[in-house]
């Protein structure tokens, strides 16, 4: 009775998937214009989230991130890391 429940839960979502594709039309969201560049009261940070793992992993993180930061040169964009050693248990 199990196993068919599962199948049919996974039967119906899939019918409600396809129908919402049918019934629901897509439509355009509002674009920002930021050919002129980022305006100091949209100022943004980009967070990679990731884990330190090695110092080779270090190095290419900040390897990429100095790659981002200087292929999307603006005032008001920044770039960060936001990490945790790997395996780290915190006990409370």
């Amino acid at each position: 009775m199990l196993v068919g429940f599962l199948c049919a839960s996974q039967v119906a979502v899939a019918l409600m998937n396809w129908l919402s594709t049918l019934l629901v039309r897509p439509h355009l969201l509002p674009r920002l214009d930021y050919s002129s560049g980022i305006a100091p009261d949209c100022r943004t940070m980009v967070v990679v989230p990731t884990m330190l793992t090695s110092l080779a992993g270090v190095d290419r993180l900040i390897e990429t991130l100095e790659i981002h930061h200087l292929a999307n040169r603006d005032r008001y964009l920044h770039f960060a890391l936001l990490t945790d050693f790997e395996g780290v248990q915190i006990t409370v």
